[in-house]
C-alpha cells in the first residue's frame, strides 16, 4: 500500500515538473537584446549614427557623446573627450581626416592619426547637422539650413535654384559619376553642378508616370549598379533603380503607416537592410531585411525606433542603432536567409477553418510539416498554408498517449508520456498504435538516423529503433545530471554542468562504456555551454549567443562563431547544412560553412597584450587583449599558450578581451603566445615570490641585519676602544703629572744636603729617591696596583719628605691596616693616594705650629673598605670651595678607573678629622667586585 502511494506521489510530482517546464517554455520566446547600451558602455541609449573604419573599429554617435569601441590608445580617447556630451549625428572620414557632426555644437575636424583637433565649425555657422558624406573626394555636410562643402578647413554653402529655395538637402549621393541631392520638403532629386543644385532630375530616376503623388525620399544608398531610395507616401516603400532598367518599387508590410520613415539603407551583394522609425510615436520601429532578389524578405523585430545601420563587410555582420535601447548586432544576417516563423496565433489564422480550434499540448516541426498533439488526436499540417494533411485519433486504450513529447522519423510518429510509455504510429501502414512500456521519467528524446536515443534524467539512456527499445547500462554516476547529448557514429557525447564526456555505445552488450572526460567546458572565458550537437562528424557546444566547434578527440576549442546577444533562445535546429535559430517569429538560417570558417583565415592586425609589470606567486592577475576590431577583441576565440623553460604548461581560451589567472602562477619566468586566427603575439612575464617566501629577500634581510649588528658592534667596539685609549692616554697624562713633583722636590733635598756637606745623608736620599723612582716606573704603566704596592711607595715617599722637613716642620706618620684586610688583593689605580699625602704635607704639616705634627693613613671595614688620609694641621684645606689641581686629577682618574674596572672607588674630600680637633681628612671607599 505504501509502495503504491509512493509511486503515485512520484507520478504527481513528475507531472507538475513537466507542467512547470512546459509553461515556462511557452511563456518565453527568443529575443535579440542590445549588444551595447548605457549600462554596458555607451554614452547614451539614443544611437544616432554608426561608422566602421578600415581596422574594424566601431564609432558610435549617441545623444550624449561619442563612443569609440575598443579604444586602445589615448588618441581615440582624446577625440571622445573633445566631443564631450554633445549629441553626435554624423561621422565620416576622408583619408586621415575625421569629421564628427554634432546636433547642437557644429562640426569637428580631427587628424585621425594624431587625434589633434584641426578646426571646429560652430552650429551658429552651419545649423543643426543631419549627415556627413564623403563622395568623389569631396566632403558634404547636410544640415537643417542647407548643404555645405568642406574646402580644406573652410566650409562653403551650396546654392539652390530659386524653385527649391524653400527646401533643404536631406541626403546626397553619387550616380554615374554625377552628384545629386534629395530635396525636402518637396519631392525631387536635384543635380549638383559645381556648387549649385540647379537641375531637377527626378523623372530621370523614377520616371514620368509617378504613382505616388506625395512621395518623399528620406534616404539613399548605392551598391554596384543599383540605387536604392527609401521613400514614403501613405506608407514606406523602397525604390530600386538599375542602369538600363526601369525603376520598380518594393512595398513594405501594410502594418507600417505613414509615420514609418526609412532613415538609412545599407546594401550588400545579398541583402538590403533598412533602418525604420515611426516619427508619430517616436518609439516604434524595426529593421527590415530584403534579399537582393527581393524574395523571402522579413522584418527583424526590434522594440524600438531604428535610427541607423552599418555593415561590417569584413566580418559579414550588421550593426544598427535605436533611439532608446542602444546598439544591436547580428552576425551573418547579410549572407544567410531569414524567413517568417509563424507564431501560434498566426498559424491559427492560416489553419483550415472547417476544423476544430482546440489547443494542442505539444508540437514538432519537420521541414514544412507541423505535427500537433492534442488531448484526443494528432494532426499534421502544412506549415506554410495551414492545410490539414492528416488527423490521427486517440486510441482509447491509452489515455496518456499525447501527454508529452513527439518524435517523427521513418514516416512514423513516436510520442512519450511521463509514465514510461512510448507510442508509435506508422503513417504508411496505418496499422494503429504500437505500445511499449519502458522506465522513463521526464523523457528527453533525440533522433539520430534510424534510432531515437532517449535520456531519462533520473536513470539514464534508452535506445529505440524500429524493432525494439532497451536501456543502456552505464556505471558513470554523472548520467542523471546530463543536460544535453549528441551522437557521432557510435560515440555518445554528454554535456553536464561541469563536464563534457564521451561514451561508446555497445549495442550488443546494451551498455555505455566510458571513454574520456574532457577539460571543463566552462573553462573558456566568456562562454558557458548550454547545448551540444553534432553535424558531419563535427562536435559543437552552443549557448544563446554563439556556437563553439571543439575537437571531438580532445575537446579543445577550434573556432567560435558569435551570432548575437540573444535570450530565451531555444536549442538551434540542424536543417541540412544549416543551423536554424528561431526568435521573435523569425527563422535565421546560418550555413555551417560560415560557422566552420577556419579561424586560421582571420587576420587580426594591431593586436597587443597588456600585462602587469610584475606579479607575486599564486596571486591572481589578469592579462588584457586589445584590438581595434570590436569583434576580434570581444567575440573571437583567442588562445593563450603559457610556456616555462621551453615547456608548454597550459593553454587558456577566451572569447572576451581578458584572460584571468584567478589562482596565479608559480614562481618563474613565463613566455606567453597569443593566437588569434593566423596572428601570433609573444610576450613574457616574471612571476616573483612574495616577501614571506622569497629566499633572496630573507637572505638580503639577514645580510643587512648582520651587517647592521656588525656595524653597531664595531661602532660600539671602536667607541669603547677609543674611549679606553683616551682614558689610557688621560691616565698616562695624569700619572705623568706626578713625576715633576718627585724629581723637583727630591733634587732640592739632595742639593740642600750636599750644600750642608751632609754627604751620607745625601747618599741616603739618593738611594731612597732611586728606590722611589724605580717603584714609580714599575707602577706607572700599570692599570692597577695592589694597595700594598701603593703603601710601599708611600713609605719611601714619606721618608724622603721627613728628611726634607726634619728641621722646620718635622712630622710623623703611621699606616694602620685593620687585621684581616689583605692589602695584596685590594687593587687601585697606581699612585692614587700619593697626591693626598702630598697635600697633607703641604697644607697640614708646613706652617703647623703644633709640636706633634702627624699624618695618619688607615684601612678599615670589609666591603666597602675605607682608606683614609688624615693630618692634624690647621685644616686649611677645609676653607677651599673648589678642589685643587691634584684633587681634580685624582677624581678624574677614579672616574676613568671605575669605567674600566669591576671594582668601584669613591672619594670624598673635606671630611672632619677623627683623631684630632683640627686637620683635614680624605676618604676613599673601595667596593670589591662581585
Amino acid at each position: 500500500m505504501l509502495t503504491r502511494f509512493q509511486s503515485w506521489c512520484e507520478r504527481i510530482i513528475t507531472a507538475f515538473l513537466v507542467l512547470a517546464v512546459s509553461v515556462n517554455a511557452k511563456a518565453q520566446t527568443g529575443e535579440l537584446l542590445p549588444e551595447l547600451d548605457q549600462f554596458s558602455g555607451l554614452q547614451s541609449n539614443g544611437v544616432r549614427c554608426i561608422k566602421i573604419d578600415p581596422k574594424g573599429r566601431v564609432w558610435v554617435g549617441t545623444d550624449n557623446g561619442l563612443n569609440i569601441l575598443n579604444t586602445i590608445t589615448p588618441i581615440e580617447a582624446g577625440i571622445s573627450n573633445t566631443i564631450g556630451n554633445n549629441s553626435v549625428w554624423a561621422i565620416d572620414y576622408k583619408e586621415n581626416i575625421l569629421f564628427v557632426g554634432t546636433r547642437n555644437n557644429g562640426l569637428y575636424q580631427f587628424n585621425r592619426l594624431s587625434g589633434k583637433l584641426i578646426k571646429h565649425h560652430p552650429s551658429s555657422t552651419i545649423n543643426l547637422i543631419r549627415k556627413i558624406k564623403a563622395l568623389d573626394n569631396r566632403v558634404f555636410i547636410l544640415t537643417n539650413s542647407g548643404a555645405f562643402e568642406l574646402v580644406g578647413t573652410d566650409i562653403q554653402k551650396l546654392k539652390l535654384t530659386n524653385s527649391a529655395k524653400s527646401d533643404f538637402i536631406i541626403d546626397i549621393f553619387q550616380w554615374n559619376n554625377a552628384l545629386y541631392g534629395v530635396r525636402y520638403y518637396h519631392q525631387g532629386i536635384i543635380r549638383l553642378s559645381g556648387n549649385t543644385f540647379n537641375s531637377n532630375e527626378t523623372e530621370l530616376f523614377i520616371g514620368k508616370d509617378l504613382k505616388h503623388k506625395h512621395l518623399t525620399i528620406f534616404s539613399v544608398a548605392t551598391y554596384n549598379n543599383r540605387l536604392y531610395l527609401g521613400a514614403i507616401d501613405l506608407q514606406p516603400f523602397l525604390i530600386v533603380i538599375e542602369n538600363g532598367n526601369p525603376p520598380f518599387t518594393i512595398n513594405l508590410p501594410d502594418s507600417l503607416g505613414p509615420g514609418y520613415i526609412i532613415w538609412e539603407i545599407a546594401a550588400t551583394k545579398d541583402k538590403i537592410t533598412l533602418a525604420i522609425g515611426d516619427v508619430y510615436s517616436n518609439r516604434k520601429g524595426l529593421m527590415y531585411v530584403l534579399n537582393s532578389k527581393f524574395i523571402n524578405h522579413s522584418p527583424v523585430k526590434v522594440k524600438d525606433y531604428v535610427t541607423c545601420v552599418s555593415i561590417d563587410s569584413i566580418n559579414n555582420s550588421l550593426y544598427y542603432g535605436t533611439l532608446e535601447n542602444g546598439m544591436y548586432f547580428q552576425n551573418s544576417i547579410l549572407t544567410t536567409s531569414l524567413k517568417n516563423n509563424p507564431t501560434e496565433s498566426e498559424f491559427v489564422k492560416k489553419r483550415d477553418r472547417s476544423k476544430s480550434f482546440d489547443k494542442w499540448t505539444h508540437s514538432y516541426s519537420v521541414g514544412d510539416t507541423l505535427v500537433l498533439a492534442h488531448e484526443n488526436k494528432i494532426e499534421l499540417y502544412n506549415r506554410q498554408t495551414g492545410k490539414l494533411l492528416l488527423s490521427i485519433p486517440r486510441d482509447n486504450r491509452f489515455p496518456y498517449i499525447f501527454s508529452n513529447s513527439i518524435q517523427f522519423f521513418n514516416n512514423s510518429i513516436y510520442t512519450f508520456d511521463n509514465y514510461g510509455w512510448i507510442y508509435k504510429y506508422n503513417l504508411d501502414k496505418k496499422n494503429g498504435w504500437a505500445v511499449e512500456k519502458i522506465e522513463s521519467s521526464l523523457p528527453y528524446p533525440q533522433k539520430f538516423g534510424s534510432k531515437i536515443i532517449l535520456l531519462n534524467r533520473e536513470k539514464g539512456f534508452n535506445i529505440i529503433n524500429e524493432s525494439e527499445s532497451y536501456p543502456l547500462f552505464c556505471l558513470d554516476k554523472s548520467i542523471p545530471f546530463v543536460k544535453d547529448f549528441t551522437l557521432i557514429h557510435d560515440t555518445l557525447y554528454t554535456l553536464s554542468k561541469n563536464a563534457l564526456k564521451a561514451f561508446r555505445i555497445d549495442e550488443q552488450k546494451k551498455e555505455l562504456i566510458f571513454l574520456k572526460e574532457y577539460d571543463s567546458p566552462n573553462a573558456i572565458e566568456g562562454f558557458v555551454p548550454k547545448w551540444i550537437l553534432s553535424q558531419t562528424d563535427k562536435l559543437y557546444l552552443l549557448n544563446e549567443n554563439g556556437i563553439l566547434n571543439v575537437n571531438a578527440n580532445n575537446g579543445q576549442p577550434i573556432h567560435y562563431y558569435y551570432w548575437g546577444n540573444y535570450v530565451n533562445l531555444k536549442k538551434p535546429m540542424i536543417e541540412g547544412d544549416s543551423l536554424t535559430l528561431a526568435y521573435d517569429g523569425i527563422l535565421h538560417n546560418i550555413p555551417f560553412i560560415a560557422i566552420n570558417y577556419s579561424s586560421s583565415n582571420i587576420q587580426a592586425a594591431d593586436i597587443n597584450l597588456s600585462l602587469p609589470s610584475s606579479v607575486n606567486e599564486n596571486l591572481g592577475f589578469q592579462i588584457g587583449f586589445n584590438s581595434p576590431d570590436y569583434l576580434v577583441q570581444n567575440r573571437y576565440l583567442k588562445s593563450l599558450e603559457i610556456w616555462k623553460r621551453g615547456e608548454l604548461k597550459e593553454v587558456k581560451y577566451s572569447t572576451t578581451s581578458t584572460f584571468n589567472f584567478t589562482k596565479g602562477l608559480q614562481f618563474g619566468d613565463y613566455d606567453f603566445t597569443l593566437k588569434v586566427g593566423s596572428t601570433e603575439k609573444k610576450t613574457n612575464l616574471n612571476i616573483t615570490l612574495p616577501l614571506n617566501r622569497n629566499p633572496y629577500f630573507f637572505g638580503s634581510l639577514a645580510f643587512f641585519i648582520l651587517l647592521f649588528i656588525f656595524l653597531l658592534l664595531k661602532t660600539q667596539y671602536d667607541k669603547k676602544k677609543l674611549s679606553k685609549k683616551l682614558s689610557e692616554n688621560r691616565m698616562q697624562v695624569l700619572k705623568q703629572n706626578l713625576n715633576p713633583h718627585f724629581v723637583y722636590n727630591s733634587m732640592n733635598l739632595i742639593n740642600s744636603l750636599i750644600l750642608e756637606e751632609k754627604y751620607d745623608d745625601a747618599v741616603q736620599v739618593v738611594s731612597e729617591f732611586s728606590k722611589l723612582q724605580r717603584i714609580f716606573l714599575e707602577t706607572n704603566n700599570k692599570d692597577a696596583i695592589s694597595l700594598k704596592e701603593e703603601f710601599d711607595f708611600l713609605e719611601v715617599y714619606l721618608k724622603l719628605q721627613q728628611r726634607r722637613f726634619r728641621y722646620d716642620n718635622s712630622f710623623t706618620y703611621s699606616i694602620n691596616v685593620t687585621e684581616g684586610i689583605d692589602t695584596n688583593t685590594i687593587m687601585i689605580p697606581p699612585l692614587i693616594l700619593q697626591p693626598h699625602v702630598e697635600n697633607a704635607i703641604k697644607h697640614g704639616i708646613i706652617g703647623n705650629n703644633s709640636n706633634e705634627r702627624h699624618i695618619s693613613i688607615t684601612v678599615t671595614g670589609t666591603n666597602p673598605i675605607l682608606i683614609s688620609i688624615e693630618d692634624n694641621g690647621n685644616g686649611a684645606g677645609n676653607s677651599k670651595k673648589e678642589l685643587g689641581m691634584g684633587q681634580k686629577l685624582v677624581a678624574e682618574r677614579i672616574h676613568l678607573s671605575n669605567a674600566e674596572n669591576k671594582y668601584k672607588l669613591k672619594i670624598e674630600f673635606d671630611k672632619l678629622p677623627l683623631n684630632s680637633k683640627s686637620g683635614y681628612r680624605v676618604e676613599i671607599l673601595y667596593k670589591k667586585p662581585h
